[in-house]
C-alpha cells in the first residue's frame, strides 16, 4: 500500500516534468536538470540537482544537493545548498508546500543569484556583492567547466 506522500509525489511529479526535467531514480530519489536561465551567468548550463525525498513528505522537506558543480552564493563546493534559501529547512516547511514550488525556487536562484545573509559560499557572496563583472565570468567559467 503506498504512503500518502508516495501518493501525492505521484500527482505532484507530472506537474514537475511540465516544466522540468525530472528523472525518477526510485520512489525516493529524483533527478533535477535545471537549465541556465538566458541573460544570468549559468546561461546555457545544464545542472543536475539530487532530490532525495523523505517518507514522511510532504511533512519533512526533500533533501536537495547539486550534482553538477556550480558557482553561486548559496551552494558549496561539494553541492551542499543553504536550506533557508530555498525555504526547505525544516523550520519553514510545511505540508502546503509541494515539490514543484522547491524546484522553482532553484530555478529562480539560478536566474537571481543573489546571496542571503548567511550564504553557503561566502567568496562566491563577496564576489557578487564586491564585483559583480568578476563573479559573473568566474560563474560562466564554471558552466563552461562543469554543466555542459
Amino acid at each position: 500500500m503506498a504512503t500518502p506522500g508516495a501518493k501525492r509525489l505521484g500527482k505532484e511529479l507530472p506537474q514537475c516534468q511540465k516544466k522540468f526535467e525530472v528523472e525518477k531514480k526510485s520512489d525516493s530519489n529524483w533527478h533535477v536538470t535545471l537549465a541556465g536561465p538566458d541573460g544570468s551567468p549559468y546561461a546555457g548550463g545544464k545542472f543536475v540537482l539530487d532530490v532525495a525525498l523523505p517518507a514522511e513528505y510532504p511533512f519533512k522537506p526533500p533533501v536537495v544537493k547539486f550534482l553538477t558543480k556550480i558557482y553561486h552564493p548559496s551552494v558549496t563546493a561539494e553541492g551542499a545548498i543553504c536550506a533557508d534559501t530555498f525555504e526547505i529547512a525544516p523550520d519553514k516547511w510545511g505540508p502546503t508546500k509541494n515539490m514543484l514550488g522547491v524546484l522553482n525556487s532553484f530555478a529562480a536562484a539560478l536566474a537571481d543569484p543573489t546571496p542571503a545573509e548567511t550564504p553557503s559560499n561566502p567568496e562566491a557572496a563577496t564576489a557578487f556583492v564586491e564585483d559583480r563583472a568578476a563573479f559573473d565570468r568566474t560563474a560562466a567559467a564554471w558552466v563552461a567547466e562543469h554543466a555542459q
